[in-house]
């Protein structure tokens, strides 16, 4: 895919290990970005890296839910790249899927400090470094159809993506000042890892909410995100995008 206003770009991909979030880093490659991908597999941020090319990215194995962690791969990247650009902030979990009186508190912890908190950090950093720089910037952060609608037995899961869409209207109205520009994306059910990993009865439940009938591919989803991450979406800011087949329709 083509896509003006990224050469030269430099661009924070967290969960870019796999699915979206490495198809959302082969487009901006292709289009001329440099790509700091985040992740927490050490072995897949290689291999991304050794696909990209060591001239074009840079890998940081990184826990997004820590916030030490969020802090350092923002400074290698700036360290590498000389800043930062454009933030992806992609990466998130889920929970078992149990109704919410038997959610352990545990988990649901995880969940806010990956979810919500290093979602919550990457935009602090990223806001901070375009406003101190005068450069401005662009964040995209990754929420989910689940967001739109109840979701029986992922109900705090939804409840963390829901927040997301709030902070980016949110944070699209505060940063605005400083050229800075928030959006998010809703995926439906795509071929990741995870879902391709689910079992057989969950993935046919879910293909049965998709109204075009199929699951989406992560490419699907990198086009959308790699144009919102440039500067042909320029006038896009505070906007919720589904790429999701009408499952939340």
């Amino acid at each position: 895919m083509t896509i003006d206003g990224l050469a030269g770009k430099s661009i924070i991909v967290t969960a870019g290990g796999n699915g979206i979030g490495l198809a959302t880093a082969r487009a901006l490659v292709e289009n001329g970005a440099r790509v700091a991908i985040v992740d927490i597999s050490a072995d897949a941020v290689a291999a991304a890296v050794a696909e990209l090319g060591s001239d074009k990215a840079i890998g940081i194995t990184a826990d997004v839910g820590s916030l030490p962690d969020v802090d350092s791969y923002f400074d290698e990247c700036i360290d590498r790249f000389g800043r930062v650009d454009a933030l992806f902030n992609n990466a998130g979990i889920t929970a078992p899927r149990v109704p919410l009186a038997d959610l352990d508190l545990t988990a649901a912890a995880k969940l806010l400090d990956v979810n919500i908190m290093g979602t919550v950090r990457g935009m602090q950093r990223m806001i901070a470094h375009a406003r101190d720089h005068g450069q401005g910037g662009t964040i995209l952060n990754t929420s989910s159809g689940t967001a739109l609608q109840g979701a029986p037995n992922t109900g705090f899961y939804s409840a963390t993506k829901a927040a997301i869409i709030s902070l980016t209207k949110t944070v699209a109205i505060e940063a605005a000042e400083y050229g800075i520009r928030v959006n998010t994306i809703l995926p439906g059910p795509t071929e990741t890892p995870t879902l391709l990993a689910a079992p057989e009865e969950r993935k046919a439940f879910f293909l049965s909410t998709v109204p075009l009938g199929r699951f989406g591919k992560p490419t699907e989803v990198a086009g959308l995100a790699a144009w919102l991450l440039s500067d042909q979406s320029s006038y896009c800011t505070a906007g919720v995008f589904a790429v999701d087949g009408g499952s939340s329709a």
